[in-house]
């Protein structure tokens, strides 16, 4: 090749746009950095002489202050050696007026100034003498002037005056300002704003000039009990650095011109072999053949270097198009085996009919692990389960990447196929592994057959990897569907199907028996006295026993039979062989004999039972949705008839069930408007008949079904979560009516008011009390909880915590139908409560000579009476019933034996007649519901 040179070269030079580009680019990249190093350096030594100068201007600002405070303090020694009898006398006058321009009797009682003043003395008496400081600062006779700064010295006991004030001569003062500097302007003010003194050259920085100012504070309050004094020096920053400007611009018309020299000579070596090359690049075309180079030089190996780069380019981007085809594949949910396949194929074609083999293996499955190869020539794949995948394949972990490592036949063992068709060759006698997938996916491993133990090229195993690791994801793809798919029908906690798959489940069993009409039956199954726990003991405690009762259930089913968990505490069964009663009732006594045994959560154990509800296929519902709701129906009947049973289907459940629909609207409706109203049961002391407190009784006063009773709306409140606003209702009418009585000036003992489980778990008892007590203005005193003791008992420590928190506001708490609960001697020492309420379970029959009635009575009086708490009778019926509960020491009744729930004015009628109540004897026998029931 000829070298170029001559007027071609210099045609070449500037005639292509890439030599202007170069050219110009050379010049920037000479000129801009050149730019650039002047600049900062400029700044660099403007910012330096700045702060230098500054220093300097600081240091000379600071010997100037404290040159004034030394003649500060040279002045104030003057005056303390004065003579004050001489100084009254007009003598020492001498002494001082080398310091002073004016010196008078600050505080003459006859306002004389027998020393040197002038006019000073009327400005120094209108400034005000301050008591304790030893300068002051006057303000001039002519505004706009500076101020005097004047030394006081006292001394008490003379009975011309106490204080001498020497106003300072302001040349000894502030010294001559010519000694301050040249151009320095040096000003002094006290903190406050007052100005002292301003000295030296005119103003800096006029004519645009700028300027250096600094501060000095001169801090004298300790030495003469004044506000500090703020002493500014100013001056014009100086141009040190004019002179430097000077030759920068021939420094840079110097460098331009050797950056145009330089940049010329190197183009006009770059250029011709470009242009050369790239008119071959042309005539290439994109075909297949080779460029014809010149060899020998760096355009030489460029040429080979881009055929290279071609071909690489080509195989990776045919590798691409492959790994676009398999994460389609991936995407389109195709099996494994089809990605594998795949992957296979193009990794034989880049490793040039090696034999590979991938190595698949399922650590949380249980699944045995599989080999898919391909040996040297072969054209299939065959597939091989692997009783273990060798322990070397095992050790090697995903985090070392593409690298891999080579692995020998011998550590490979014989668990991998080496026949002609599948996996490496006989000729192999290695083979480079890599591993992808994490803990808990599915592990792969790919080997690639070597004749030697070298690795392969960066490029191959780059593109190997790639493809590789597409088996993986393809793995964890799979994996993680079918975990979505498993999460999508099945509940987290328990494992069981969830609602989605139980219905599904219904419907493929419908579907299974409708064509012959084949009768099965369904089952709601609800845990009883399930939500009193969770919400009580937590809801940790809860999910165990959820999690113990699924399992339960699940194995007390025949085979064929199905469980799912529909939501809360309620299971969904399907009996595929129960084709009449008798077969469910098998079923659930199966289940029932499984519950035998107590459930173990928390260190606990709890006797856990279950109501159960069962409709048949297709007698009760050939739907789905209808075969659902009349179990579910079902089973809301056998829990309102007590829980712990199994109810079966009628039609007319579904009118019950609607009726109860239309209650819950109807009770909440209730609640909003006001139909709750109050009923008040008197407490009375039976020594004297006497009204000592009441009871409130909550009456559902509906529009058109008159009276409802509270056994009725009580137990639906607490099924619907209306429990909660009603009982809050409840309470803030209690302390209504209470305020009300008060202000009609009766002073009634006490008022009882019924909480419910829901109230007590709910954590804002307190809250809903304190507010009733604020809005009505009642002595907490006055208010009466009243509490179960089962209720207490199953809500344990959350309960007493409630209580407790409640107590410390003043408020009273009672055990109501004490004696029908758990009645622990130990429990009840920790018990936050005031009352204990004798249930009428054990007072009805005390006429009647029951001595172990009568024991557990006597029992339960003595024990309020010893732990310090008072005691209720409730349900008494007979005044032979109160006379023999007087005689053992409770004298405070509630029952019909003196009045039934009355009304607030029925209330108000009894206080009006001195609150005597006399006793009814004994009435009729009268269903109740129990003040439990009354809220």
């Amino acid at each position: 090749m000829q070298p170029l040179s001559g007027p071609r070269m210099k045609r070449v030079f500037l005639a292509t746009r890439f030599g202007r580009r170069i050219f110009l680019m050379f010049c920037l990249a000479a000129l801009m950095p050149a730019i650039a190093v002047f600049w900062m350096t400029w700044r660099a030594a403007s910012e330096d002489a700045e702060a230098a100068a500054t220093r300097g201007l600081h240091e000379a600002n600071k010997s100037y202050a404290l040159g004034v405070f030394q003649r500060l303090h040279t002045a104030r020694q003057a005056l303390a050696a004065a003579d004050p009898e001489a100084l009254l006398e007009g003598a020492d006058g001498e002494m001082l007026s080398m310091f002073f321009s004016d010196v008078m009797v600050a505080d003459a009682p006859d306002g004389s100034a027998p020393l040197r003043s002038g006019g000073f003395a009327e400005r120094l008496r209108a400034s005000g003498i301050p008591p304790r400081s030893e300068l002051m600062v006057v303000a001039p006779a002519v505004a706009n002037r500076a101020h005097d700064v004047v030394l006081l010295r006292r001394f008490p006991g003379n009975g011309r005056g106490n204080v001498i004030a020497g106003r300072l001569d302001r040349a000894y003062l502030w010294g001559n300002p010519e000694e301050i500097g040249n151009a320095v302007r040096i000003c002094v003010q006290v903190e406050d704003g007052a100005w002292l003194f301003c000295g030296g050259e005119r103003e800096p920085g006029g004519d645009g000039a700028r300027r250096i100012e600094t501060e000095w504070n001169m801090f004298i309050k300790p030495h003469f009990g004044a506000p500090s004094w703020i002493f500014t020096a100013t001056t014009e920053a100086s141009d040190a650095l004019a002179h430097f400007s000077r030759f920068v611009a021939p420094v840079m018309v110097g460098i331009l011109l050797l950056a145009m020299l330089l940049s010329s000579l190197q183009i006009r070596r770059v250029v011709g072999p470009l242009e050369v090359l790239l008119g071959r690049i042309r005539a290439f075309g994109g075909g297949g053949e080779r460029i014809r180079a010149t060899v020998g030089d760096e355009f030489g190996l460029l040429s080979d270097t881009f055929d290279e780069m071609r071909a690489r380019i080509t195989q990776q981007l045919d590798t691409l198009r492959v790994l676009s085809q398999i994460d389609h594949l991936i995407l389109a949910r195709v099996p494994l085996e089809e990605v594998i396949e795949l992957v296979l194929d193009r990794v034989v074609e880049v490793a040039g009919g090696a034999g590979v083999c991938v190595v698949l293996a399922w650590p949380e499955d249980g699944r045995p692990a599989e080999c898919h190869a391909r040996g040297r020539g072969a054209g299939r794949t065959s597939v091989a389960p692997l009783p273990a995948v060798p322990p070397v394949l095992q050790r090697m972990s995903p985090r070392e990447g593409a690298g891999g490592v080579v692995l020998s036949s011998g550590e490979l063992g014989p668990a991998l196929p080496r026949d002609g068709d599948a996996g490496p060759g006989p000729a192999e006698s290695h083979a480079w592994a890599i591993a992808l997938g994490g803990e808990g996916e599915t592990r792969v491993w790919l080997l690639l057959g070597r004749e030697g133990n070298a690795q392969p090229a960066e490029t191959l195993q780059g593109q190997v990897h790639d493809l590789a690791e597409r088996i993986a994801v393809a793995a964890a793809f799979a994996k993680h569907q079918d975990l979505l798919l498993y999460q999508a029908r099945h509940d987290l906690l328990t494992g069981l199907p969830n609602r989605l798959a139980t219905f599904e489940a219904l419907a493929a069993a419908i579907e299974e028996a409708r064509p012959s009409a084949r009768a099965f039956a369904v089952a709601f199954v609800d845990l009883d006295r399930f939500k009193a726990i969770n919400d009580g003991l937590g809801h940790a405690l809860g999910d165990d026993i959820l999690v113990q009762s699924g399992e339960r259930i699940r194995a007390s089913l025949a085979p064929g039979d199905f469980v799912g968990r529909f939501g809360g505490d309620e299971f969904f069964v399907i009996l595929r062989g129960a084709s009449r009663p008798e077969l469910v009732t098998a079923a659930m006594a199966r289940m029932d004999e499984a519950f035998a045994r107590p459930i173990v959560a928390g260190h606990r154990e709890f006797h856990q039972r279950f109501s159960a509800g069962a409709a048949f296929f297709p007698r009760d519902g050939v739907e789905a949705g209808t075969l659902v709701r009349n179990a579910d129906v079902a089973m809301y009947r056998a829990k309102q008839t007590g829980g712990a049973r199994t109810a079966f289907f009628e039609a007319e459940m579904n009118q019950r069930a609607e009726e109860r629909v239309q209650m819950e609207n109807e009770l909440r409706a209730a609640i909003q408007e006001g139909q709750i109203e109050l009923h008040y049961q008197p407490r009375v002391d039976s020594r004297d008949d006497r009204i000592i407190g009441v009871e409130a009784l909550a009456r559902w006063m509906h529009p058109t079904r008159g009276v409802v009773p509270p056994d009725e709306f009580i137990g639906l409140a607490e099924e619907c979560g209306l429990i909660e606003p009603l009982g809050k209702l409840v309470l803030d009418k209690a302390c209504r009516q209470l305020a009300e009585w008060q202000r009609m000036g009766f002073e009634l003992g006490v008022m009882g008011v019924n909480i419910s489980g829901h109230q007590l778990r709910s954590g804002r008892l307190r809250g809903y009390v304190s507010e009733a007590i604020a809005a009505n203005g009642i002595a907490p005193g006055r208010l009466e909880l009243e509490v179960t003791e089962t209720m207490l008992v199953l809500d344990s420590d959350s309960g007493m915590a409630q209580l407790q928190s409640v107590r410390e506001l003043g408020v009273k708490v009672a055990i109501d139908d004490f004696g029908t609960g758990y009645s622990s001697l130990a429990y009840l020492t920790r018990l936050p409560s005031d009352t204990l309420k004798i249930d009428r379970a054990f007072v009805v029959d005390l006429q009647d000579g029951d001595a172990a009635v009568e024991a557990v009575v006597r029992s339960i009086i003595a024990i309020a009476r010893d732990l310090g708490k008072g005691v209720v009778a409730e349900g008494l019926e007979s005044m032979e019933q109160v006379r023999m509960l007087g005689a053992w020491g409770c004298h405070v009744i509630q029952g019909y034996v003196y009045a039934r729930p009355l009304t607030a004015n029925g209330i108000t009628g009894i206080l009006l007649n001195g609150g005597i109540v006399t006793p009814a004897g004994a009435p009729e026998p009268v269903a109740t519901t129990g003040t439990g029931a009354d809220t």
